[in-house]
């Protein structure tokens, strides 16, 4: 289950860069099917109140629809999908990660991806004349990785380089191999 929702992470961070609605919708559906399952295999944790300002930003959507309160109806069933699927991951991310062993692989796999992602990045940044992938031009005379744009990969970078940073300093084996995972995503 911890891999299927890196694999669904993994597959939304790489399909950013397409304006099409089919890879947020995949993302979205992945995130519901995986929660059912999970829930499914394992009763769901005691509630905490942690949680409530998660799960209340896709039911106060909701709540605008059952009242027909809302400006955009289909703005904020869209919105409605997207916070409920990131309420679906955060779930999931507190149930699959309550284990120490699980919790490391899942951020392994992690620090993994986003140092395999910064080496596209830069290759990518000198080498690719504006096309992701070196194939779908975006008409941008820069391209990072699969974001659209700098911020998009900033902030991708911003919540790797703790982590990679972090398991250099607290692990002993590997301590290499995270240094430099963190140096490729400054």
């Amino acid at each position: 289950m911890k891999f299927l929702l890196a694999l669904l992470l993994a597959f939304a961070t790489s399909t950013v860069f397409l304006p099409q609605a089919w890879p947020l919708q995949t993302f979205q559906i992945g995130a519901f099917l995986l929660l059912a399952a999970c829930i499914v295999a394992r009763p769901l944790p005691p509630f905490r109140w942690v949680w409530l300002p998660i799960l209340c930003i896709p039911l106060w959507g909701l709540l605008q629809l059952v009242t027909h309160s809302t400006a955009a109806t289909s703005e904020t069933r869209a919105a409605v999908l997207r916070w409920g699927a990131l309420a679906a991951v955060f779930l999931l991310s507190y149930i699959l990660g309550s284990h120490k062993i699980a919790r490391r692989v899942f951020l392994d796999l992690f620090v993994g991806f986003a140092a395999a992602l910064a080496v596209l990045c830069l290759t990518q940044l000198f080498t690719s004349h504006g096309s992701v992938l070196w194939l779908f031009d975006t008409g941008h005379e820069e391209v990072y990785g699969t974001f659209p744009y700098y911020n998009n990969y900033a902030q991708f970078v911003e919540l790797a380089l703790p982590v990679a940073l972090w398991s250099a300093l607290s692990s002993g084996r590997g301590a290499i191999g995270y240094a430099l995972a963190g140096g490729r995503n400054t």
